[in-house]
């Protein structure tokens, strides 16, 4: 009986809140002692106490980018008088306001909603002028879009300073493309290679005396050089092309950065002439999703853009592309939809965008050899690529062929046992109509032998007797 009476006393005290010990700090809204919130009533009060920080009607909006065809877009009356508010710049697409409460895409929403967005717009469309025109090469650093327009240019000056008139011609070229056609949005708003910077590998000799000349960084792998090199061939060069500073490493591999954007293609030329400086190259920047192709054939410059998503570093699964054809002559703009309708046509890419020149699509070395002959350029330069590939049978080859191994190992084996018939096969596409799959042909018949043999009637005759003689 005493120890019920006890249970009792001290189940009392605890109901009353005494012997327990004291609160840090009292939950808002709920006096000492009193009983606990139900779920529902905490529901309820959160629920008043965000209509009460909801904006009134006709309030501020927010403004985000959306998927949206402007065209087809339906907004209530109530939305469309209200004040809009600033939008905020995104490349991926239009802007679009929205009133609060209403749902809002996300990212991967947007971005899914984008890349279903088909291609239309005016079959032509005269060029028109950039909105802001460069006044200087500097200013690029800053305008992705600019630093574009400069990369389609790559290659073509001597000196690898751009003409600016010409840049601002083909900046205008891309404005006018992405203001005129819808389902542009996730096409290449930028390069994917650096404008001012060039590598190249040095012997020992030249690395120890751009080592004295440079200051150490703190990773202790890295010299810095930003006056003279000690190399008198390479400070006279860097004079004239504008170099801000040279940097160099253990292994002898280092990076000359240029103080405004140059065409890298034409500076690799330049400075691989230097004695001691060897594979200059340029200074690739990572991914694969979005590229452009300027092909330059027959007066025209075709414009090939290219973009994709899922597995972009092994080559993007899902791609989608557009091709336009722009006359300098008249700067008139053409849409060429007609004949892009999918990246690849039977593991072919058009116009070799994407440059994966794959065997297995050929099925057979009879199809290959065929197709060397090709009027289509793209297609005979995709044969003579393949075939020298087939010839060379290097430890790594394109996805596509690791994909259908059975396929290409059998091309391996037709080779093998048809040798001088392929190197005849290269040796004819040096006679071919176009020079860009007569390059290709000397490329590969160059790599295959290690001969420097020319591209013109001597050097076939040459080729040719060297298919006879080795093989």
């Amino acid at each position: 009986m005493r120890w019920s009476l006890y249970c009792l006393w001290a189940l009392m005290l605890l109901a009353a809140g005494c012997g327990s010990k004291p609160e840090k700090e009292e939950a808002p809204g709920r006096k000492r002692g009193a009983k606990y919130e139900s779920l529902d009533s905490v529901k309820q009060r959160l629920a008043q106490s965000d209509k009460k920080k909801a904006p009134p009607a006709g309030g501020a909006m927010i403004a985000i980018p959306v998927a949206a065809d402007p065209d087809k877009l339906s907004v209530p009356p109530a939305v469309a008088q209200q004040p809009a508010a600033p939008v905020i710049p995104d490349p991926s697409g239009p802007a679009q306001t929205v009133t609060p409460g209403a749902k809002v895409q996300t990212h991967r929403e947007r971005i899914n909603a984008l890349r279903n967005v088909p291609l239309s717009g005016p079959a032509f469309v005269p060029l028109k002028p950039p909105e802001k025109p460069l006044t200087s090469l500097a200013e690029a650093k800053k305008r992705p879009l600019a630093q574009l327009a400069m990369s389609m240019l790559l290659g073509t000056t001597a000196s690898g300073i751009f003409d600016l008139k010409k840049v601002n011609e083909y900046l205008g070229l891309l404005e006018t493309v992405y203001a005129s056609y819808k389902g542009m949005a996730l096409a290449p708003r930028a390069p994917r290679v650096s404008l001012d910077t060039i590598i190249f590998m040095t012997d020992p000799k030249n690395t120890a005396a751009l080592k004295r000349r440079g200051k150490p960084q703190k990773n202790k792998v890295t010299w810095v050089i930003t006056g003279k090199t000690g190399i008198k061939a390479l400070d006279t060069l860097n004079a004239q092309t504008g170099v801000n500073r040279v940097e160099i490493m253990d292994l002898g591999i280092g990076t000359i950065t240029f103080s405004t954007p140059v065409d890298t293609v034409a500076m690799t030329r330049r400075y691989e002439k230097i004695q001691g400086l060897k594979n200059v190259t340029s200074n690739p920047l990572m991914g694969d999703g979005a590229r452009l192709f300027p092909i330059r054939k027959g007066g025209l410059v075709h414009l090939v853009f290219y973009w994709g998503w899922g597995d972009c570093p092994a080559g993007c699964i899902n791609k989608r592309y557009a091709h336009f054809t722009y006359d300098p002559s008249t700067r008139l703009i053409t849409a060429r939809f007609k004949e892009a309708k999918q990246l690849t046509a039977k593991g072919f890419y058009l116009w070799n965008a994407g440059n994966r020149f794959a065997a297995s699509p050929f099925g057979t070395l009879k199809n290959v050899l065929a197709k060397t002959a090709d009027s289509r350029w793209w297609m005979a330069i995709h044969a003579v690529e393949a075939l020298g590939l087939l010839l060379r049978a290097p430890r790594y080859r394109p996805y596509d062929d690791t994909k259908a191994k059975a396929v290409y190992t059998a091309m391996l084996s037709q080779t093998k046992k048809n040798r001088k018939g392929a190197l005849n096969a290269l040796v004819t596409a040096l006679s071919h109509k176009d020079p860009d799959v007569v390059a290709a042909a000397h490329r590969q018949l160059k790599k295959i032998s290690s001969l420097s043999y020319g591209k013109d009637a001597r050097g076939i005759i040459q080729w040719k007797g060297w298919v006879r003689l080795n093989q």
